[in-house]
Order: C-alpha cells, then structure tokens, then sequence
C-alpha cells in the first residue's frame, strides 16, 4: 500500500455490499453504528473514485493519499 499498489483481494464494493446488510440488521436492532457509518461513507467515496474493484486496502487511499 506504502507503494500505491491495492492488488485484488477482496474488492472494496463487495465489501461495502456485505457492510450494507450489516447496517440493516444492526438498525432492526437499534445497535450503534457509528463506526459502520463511517466506513461506508469512506467506501462510497472511494468507489465514486472508480476504486470499486481493488481490495479493501484501498481504504489506505482515503486515510493517506497517494
């Protein structure tokens, strides 16, 4: 990541997908979120950046551009 390079692992969007429905349950729930939310907002600027497709690590981008 320190290099610029976010090779596949497991892709941001699919990831952002599965985090979703956690935010669904946890909501049925009343369960806080706070940190959830705050994941999916980064996931969504990330994936507006057409960064869908590269592992979560691409959150590094977000926190520490490169």
């Amino acid at each position: 990541m320190t290099r610029g390079r976010f090779d596949p692992g497991f892709r941001l969007k699919l990831h952002y997908k599965d985090l979703c429905i956690c935010k669904a349950m946890a909501d049925k729930s009343g369960a806080s979120t706070l940190l959830l939310d705050m994941t999916l907002a980064d996931y969504r600027v990330l994936i507006a950046q057409g960064y869908g497709e590269e592992d979560i690590s691409a959150l590094y981008r977000k926190k520490r551009p490169v």
